[in-house]
């Protein structure tokens, strides 16, 4: 009889995968008086605080469930009628709020990849921080919606190293999360790497996509931490050393996310809002895809590294009932 071997395993401590949210489902929910007060608004009043006063206290769930009665009810789409009654920046926000997460992060990859030249940030962002059935929902949302598919979307638009990091992130191969890891997977991993990059002539550049994009995020941290024992270079210093151009930026912010997620969207928001004018589509799409996941962690990150609070940040930056809706979700007073 042959023995098994022992896998050394290991915790990393981390943060939670699953954050504490400010956007909560509503006590004592009623989708059919939401459903009516909504349609009172779209038709009589225009009344956009009452719109909020529906949309931003209630969870995605309950938003689906609202959009459905309301089609059943009146036999009209709520997305659009809301579609016609706002505009600028406070219909950004509302449509993302209104629609479901793969139809919400599949309607961001496009609007990313539409027009001219394509926003290399918000495709990262999105499938970096998404899991495997997140990604998958994703991908057959877009095709049935876009009549085509995403991977042949990102093909289209990205080109060269970038190109083929982005397809490796769009397969959705990352493993589960999981706060258990492999220490000996993660010094196999950890020396291919080094062999790939700092030991190598050039680098192997397969060897870094093939890892950053399928590992699990806190075997990625693992990996990284065996790195630096066997390397004097930290391993972003060394993707530094060794790569350029977009494709640095791309592994860059998969480290990033994977060695903290909630200081990674802090610097998201913060970004959306330093200097001169903001960048509502990154501030407002940020607010509504982490309100229901770690908003709260992410607001901590934002003021151990910025010395601010979101809700100062975006009191300075925005006004109006966009403001009003933004805070609300961060749950911030108003």
């Amino acid at each position: 009889m042959i023995k098994a071997k022992k896998v050394e395993t290991t915790f990393i401590p981390l943060a939670a995968k699953q954050g504490r949210a400010t956007c909560k489902p509503a006590p004592n929910f009623s989708a059919e008086n939401d459903a009516q007060a909504l349609y009172d608004v779209v038709n009589k009043s225009k009344n956009k605080d009452a719109i909020i006063n529906v949309i931003a206290y209630r969870s995605t769930e309950q938003r689906q469930e609202i959009r459905k009665l309301y089609k059943t009810l009146y036999g009209r789409d709520l997305l659009e009628e809301l579609d016609n009654v706002l505009g600028g920046s406070l219909q950004r926000v509302i449509m993302a709020a209104m629609r479901d997460e793969a139809e919400r992060d599949a309607h961001i990859l496009y609007k990313a990849m539409k027009g001219m030249g394509y926003d290399e940030e918000t495709l990262l962002e999105i499938l970096i921080s998404r899991e495997g059935p997140q990604i998958a929902a994703i991908k057959a949302f877009y095709v049935t919606k876009y009549g085509r598919s995403l991977e042949d979307a990102i093909l289209d638009e990205a080109s060269g190293q970038i190109q083929k990091l982005m397809i490796g992130l769009s397969m959705g191969n990352r493993k589960p999360y999981e706060t258990k890891v492999d220490i000996i997977k993660c010094r196999k991993d950890a020396q291919a790497l080094l062999d790939g990059g700092e030991k190598a002539w050039g680098t192997e550049k397969s060897e870094f996509r093939k890892i950053l994009c399928a590992r699990s995020i806190p075997q990625l941290n693992c990996i990284f931490q065996e790195y630096s024992k066997i390397c004097k270079y930290s391993i972003a210093e060394s993707i530094k050393r060794e790569m350029s151009g977009d494709l640095k930026k791309g592994c860059l912010y998969i480290v990033k996310y994977a060695q903290d997620p909630h200081e990674f969207f802090a610097g998201v928001l913060y970004k959306s809002m330093k200097g001169m004018g903001t960048n509502d589509r990154k501030l407002s799409r940020t607010v509504v895809t982490r309100c229901e996941v770690d908003m709260v962690e992410v607001k901590d990150a934002f003021i151990r590294l910025y010395g601010k609070t979101v809700g100062d940040m975006i009191t300075g930056d925005c006004s109006g009932a966009y403001r009003r809706v933004l805070l609300i979700m961060c749950g911030e007073p108003n």
